[in-house]
């Protein structure tokens, strides 16, 4: 079966169309996390909980943002290492670069509702301050306005809370070991 010309020209158009709007979506922003040496002055520094299921913000209409924090280590005190940042952006065809002073590896996947931007190999250790911008690497240009970003973080170790029930798991595997030796 052929297809008419005029059938054909307009669906070579609308992927062309498709391809340019993506082309001309929102272009040249970053997103960096990077390390501070203390609370910059005249700002707030939010304490930030790595056992925290998750935290979230929403960028506001001058279509920027950035947050001061300070790894608090878990609560109560825990001494966690925050050694991986993963960032959900409900927007997608954005056009972001991302990079850290403090992450070796970042990396930018666009899914069908929302875009990802993991952050891996590196370090927040327990007190340490940093910062987590969304600007731009160039020229003038705007986050979306009213975007949701939700934050997680990995840790380094296991919370004590999961070595217990590990500890109490293998606690009983041996007394019902154990017992069954006695019996036998």
């Amino acid at each position: 079966m052929k297809l008419p010309h005029s059938v054909f020209s307009a669906f070579v158009g609308l992927i062309l169309f498709a391809g340019m709007a993506r082309a001309n979506s929102i272009n040249n922003l970053e997103l960096s996390v990077n390390s501070l040496s203390g609370c910059p002055e005249g700002s707030f520094c939010f304490g930030w909980d790595p056992t925290a299921s998750s935290i979230g913000f929403t960028i506001s209409n001058s279509g920027g943002y950035q947050l001061y924090a300070v790894n608090l280590g878990g609560l109560p005190y825990r001494a966690l290492e925050i050694t991986s940042l993963r960032l959900f952006i409900s927007a997608t065809g954005i056009d972001i670069t991302c990079a850290s002073n403090i992450f070796a590896n970042c990396s930018v996947t666009e899914h069908p509702h929302n875009t990802w931007v993991s952050f891996s190999d590196g370090k927040i250790l327990p007190g340490q301050y940093f910062s987590l911008n969304l600007g731009c690497s160039s020229g003038t240009c705007s986050w979306p306005a009213g975007t949701s970003v939700s934050v997680l973080s990995g840790t380094n170790v296991p919370e004590p809370d999961s070595m217990a029930l590990i500890m109490t798991g293998i606690g009983a595997i041996l007394t019902r070991r154990k017992l069954w030796k006695t019996r036998s």
